[in-house]
C-alpha cells in the first residue's frame, strides 16, 4: 500500500477511535508530542526529571506500569517511589543502594509490591533504575547528557545507534525500551512495540525484529513528513484505544476498545 494512503485511512480509523472514546479530534494534537517536562531539548529540564522519564520507561512494558505504578493517574510521580529513589538522583541512589536487591528490600518493606505474581517485575525493574543510574552518574548534567546524544544525531546510522548503546549498557532496556525513552526526551524516534511490528509487518512485508521495524517506521514517517513520534503515537492509539492524557469519570485515562483489527484490515483490502 502507498505510505500516504496508508496513512490518510490511519487518519480516518484513529479519529473513529477517538469517538469512541467520546472525543473530537480537535482534542487529538496534544498526542502528537512529547510531554515538555521531560524535553530534554529545551536545556532546562533537571537532571532528575530525565532520569525519571529513563525508569519511566523501564516499566513501559507488558504488564509492568501495573506493577510498579511509578506515576499516578494525573502523570505526577507516586510520592512513595520519589522519596525511596532519593527524589530521582541518580547520585544520591547509588550512594543510598549498594545493589538492586537493597532496593528492592525497601519497595517490599513500604508494602509496594503487592503480591508474589509482581516480585519478579518488580526486581526486573529495581536492577534497571539501579544500572540506569550508574549510566546517568556517567554525566555531569542535563546539558552534558544532550552533548552526547546529540552526537549521535548526524545521520541514520548514527541515529540508530544511540538505542542499540543504550541497550547496551543499560540493564534491562532494550531498543524498543530505549527508544521509548529518547522519544518521550524530545528526540525523534520510535518506540517499535509490539503494537507496530504487526502493523509495519503487514504493511511493508518486513521481518518482524525491533531494528528492522524501527527503521520502516523512520522511512514512512520521513515521505509523509511528520515526526516519527507523530506517526508512532497515531498508531499507537488506535492500537490500544488508550487515551491517557483525557481522564475518565474516575480520573483515570479513557480506555476503550483499539481498532488494529481494522488498521491491518484496510492494509489488507489495498
Amino acid at each position: 500500500m502507498d505510505t500516504l494512503v496508508f496513512y490518510k485511512k490511519a487518519l480516518r480509523i484513529l479519529v473513529k477511535t477517538a469517538r469512541d472514546a467520546g472525543l473530537p479530534k480537535e482534542k487529538l494534537k496534544k498526542y502528537f508530542t512529547a510531554d515538555k517536562k521531560f524535553d530534554l531539548l529545551s536545556e532546562e529540564v533537571p537532571f532528575e526529571k530525565i532520569f525519571e522519564r529513563m525508569i519511566g520507561s523501564m516499566q513501559n512494558r507488558n504488564s509492568m506500569p501495573n506493577v510498579v505504578k511509578l506515576w499516578n493517574k494525573d502523570g505526577s510521580a507516586n510520592a512513595a517511589h520519589k522519596e525511596i529513589l532519593c527524589g530521582f538522583s541518580p547520585r544520591l541512589i547509588l550512594e543510598k543502594y549498594k545493589d538492586d536487591q537493597q532496593l528492592f528490600a525497601v519497595f517490599s518493606a513500604r508494602k509496594l509490591v503487592r503480591d508474589d505474581k509482581h516480585t519478579v517485575l518488580f526486581r526486573q525493574w529495581c536492577k534497571a533504575v539501579v544500572s540506569g543510574a550508574r549510566f546517568m552518574c556517567e554525566f555531569n548534567d542535563s546539558a552534558d547528557l544532550k552533548k552526547a546524544f546529540d552526537a549521535f544525531q548526524q545521520n541514520i546510522l548514527t541515529k540508530a545507534a544511540l538505542p542499540a548503546f543504550l541497550a547496551r549498557e543499560i540493564d534491562g532496556f532494550g531498543f524498543a525500551l530505549s527508544c521509548d525513552f529518547l522519544k518521550e526526551i524530545g528526540y525523534d524516534y520510535p518506540k517499535p512495540d509490539i503494537h507496530l511490528n504487526d502493523v509495519f509487518v503487514e504493511l511493508t512485508g518486513c521481518e518482524r525484529k525491533d531494528y528492522v521495524v524501527y527503521k520502516e517506521i523512520l522511512k514512512a514517517a520521513r515521505q509523509l513528513k511528520i515526526s516519527a513520534y507523530k506517526l508512532d503515537k497515531i498508531l499507537w492509539l488506535i492500537c490500544s484505544g488508550k487515551f491517557y492524557l483525557d481522564l475518565d469519570k474516575n480520573d483515570a485515562g479513557i480506555k476503550v476498545p483499539g481498532r488494529k483489527d481494522d488498521l491491518l484490515a484496510a492494509i489488507r483490502s489495498a
